[in-house]
């Protein structure tokens, strides 16, 4: 996942969750607890598994397949 933000800054993974936690009142727990020391490796590690283990939806699939087409 990939966050663009209006002044042009970009997050990404377990970054980018972290910064729109931020963002939501009610995910502000999240957004502190990973900023603890020693959270960020453990937030990162967590997001590469998920990441890795998520299954793709067809529409997303497809999607992927097209751009990789035009590079």
């Amino acid at each position: 996942m990939r966050v663009l933000t209006t002044e042009g800054a970009l997050y990404g993974g377990a970054n980018a969750v972290l910064f729109l936690a931020g963002r939501i009142w009610w995910a502000w727990p999240a957004y502190f607890a990973g900023r603890l020391p020693g959270c960020g490796w453990l937030l990162d590690a967590g997001y590469r598994w998920f990441a890795a283990h998520r299954r793709c939806s067809r529409q997303g699939c497809e999607v992927e397949a097209k751009s990789q087409n035009l590079e």
